[in-house]
């Protein structure tokens, strides 16, 4: 069940500061007016009490008096905790981030320079066969130099290469 009161929002008569009032117009909520408060505590209270009464109004009066308010400060106080330490993880994936991209550049450039190398050792390969090619060839002229029959400076220095080269 709930409470019936005044329809918010409430507001503070002036100049005196005494009277609540309906926003509306309708009429007057309460009067204040006590020897033994002091009048500017009696208008301090007065506004703290239509400041009350009007940001409070979405909550019954059963609710305010179960801690409706004092529950959702807490859940709000756990909701800010709560983003907080998200906002902390997002710094942290950030930093990870940032890093896992700086590995990647690294891994990249490393890549690219592995397949630069491969390119030099399949460029080396060729010229080896080739070498190769040109020894085998020369060889075979020395060989033939050296194994015509004659018996000169040439054929003998044809001979000592073929033997110096294992061939």
């Amino acid at each position: 069940m709930t409470t019936q009161h005044t329809p918010e929002p409430w507001i503070i008569d002036q100049p005196d500061g005494l009277h609540i009032y309906v926003a509306n117009g309708t009429g007057i909520v309460d009067a204040f007016d006590s020897l033994s408060i002091p009048r500017d505590v009696q208008v301090n209270n007065i506004r703290r009490i239509v400041a009350c009464v009007n940001e409070l109004a979405e909550l019954s009066t059963e609710q305010i008096e179960d801690g409706a308010f004092r529950k959702m400060r807490e859940d709000r106080n756990l909701l800010l905790q709560q983003n907080n330490e998200l906002e902390a993880i997002k710094k942290r994936n950030a930093d990870l981030q940032f890093c896992l991209d700086k590995e990647v550049a690294r891994v990249m450039a490393l890549t690219q320079q592995c397949d630069t190398y491969a390119d030099d050792v399949r460029l080396l390969e060729q010229k080896l066969v080739q070498a190769e090619q040109r020894r085998d060839v020369f060889l075979d002229a020395l060989h033939k130099i050296g194994t015509d029959g004659c018996d000169n400076k040439y054929t003998r220095i044809a001979s000592k290469a073929i033997a110096k080269a294992g061939a």
